[in-house]
């Protein structure tokens, strides 16, 4: 039994490897997700994007450190939202492939593509995804890339996340200052007038009480408000400010902001349209439509 104990311990020791290895799906194949990507992208590498649909046009190019929309015409672009664009692009996937080597593009509607999106990159090269018709089995379409003659099933619903409108990529916020750095908000509303300061200098924004004229406000009170007006934010395309004519506004929001001992102030003004205000930034280029429901319940929070 002694000659055998030394055995059966290895065994043991087999089995217990065995079943901790497979816990961790050690032995499990490698998914295909990766095989099944059909370009790879790095965000960096990126200079302008752009899509087509055969009427309408997206134009974005890159300058700077930021994004610039070209056509169909200029508008403030959130970065996170464009990255994320070129994300989606570089990790889509094809659920087969139908063919190594189409010898009729126009058999799966790629002689004239429904759709082009493309991306240039920082050599100058160029990548294209085309899309075709839809296979006939609703769900996918054809498509393909530009530099290769294979033809891939491709979920429509990963294509839908390609196809966006300039509104999906524009920056949104109405109201936009550094919240960490804030100190004042002056807030003057239809008759409605409040200011807002934070009591405790030392202290951040979310820590710090804050006041009202005599009525103190706990800190998530102060801060309440302050996130409240920073979330503004418009759900259709920005004007330039230049046509927007803020003379008499309904609406002033001054917020003063203190970093190292320097104290700046923005100006925000916005005139009544309906049931939406346009908000200007005093010096901005942009003007922003937001409810006035939402601004009047601001006003309310602020009274005493």
């Amino acid at each position: 039994m002694k000659r055998l104990l030394p055995t059966l311990i290895l065994v043991v020791l087999c089995i217990g490897g065995f079943w901790y290895a497979s816990s961790k799906d050690y032995f499990k194949a490698p998914s295909d997700e990766a095989s099944k990507q059909l370009l790879t992208l790095a965000e960096g590498d990126v200079q302008s994007l752009s899509y087509s649909d055969g009427q309408d046009a997206v134009e974005i190019a890159r300058k700077d450190d930021t994004w610039e929309m070209k056509k169909p015409s200029p508008l403030p672009l959130n970065s996170y939202l464009v990255e994320g664009w070129i994300g989606t692009l570089s990790s889509m996937t094809y659920d087969s492939k139908v063919t190594d080597n189409a010898a009729d593009l126009a058999e799966y509607g790629l002689a004239q593509p429904k759709q082009e999106y493309q991306v240039t990159l920082k050599d100058g090269s160029v990548r294209k995804l085309l899309v075709g018709r839809p296979m006939p089995v609703p769900g996918s379409s054809y498509v393909k890339l530009d530099n290769s003659p294979a033809v891939y099933e491709v979920s429509d619903t990963n294509l839908q996340n390609l196809a966006k409108a300039p509104l999906d990529f524009m920056d949104k916020q109405a109201v936009k200052v550094n919240v960490e750095k804030v100190k004042t908000v002056q807030f003057d509303w239809k008759g409605t007038s409040w200011k807002l300061e934070k009591a405790e200098s030392d202290k951040s924004v979310f820590e710090s009480t804050w006041k009202i004229g005599a009525k103190e406000l706990k800190p998530e009170e102060g801060s309440g408000i302050l996130t409240q007006l920073t979330n503004l934010s418009t759900e259709q395309l920005v004007k330039p400010a230049s046509e927007v004519a803020v003379n008499a506004p309904e609406l002033t929001i001054v917020v003063t902001e203190e970093d190292g001992g320097k104290t700046t102030s923005s100006t925000f003004h916005g005139k009544l349209d309906k049931d939406n205000v346009w908000i200007v930034k005093e010096g901005g280029a942009w003007a922003y439509s937001v409810p006035a429901a939402s601004l009047q319940e601001i006003a309310d929070k602020g009274k005493a």
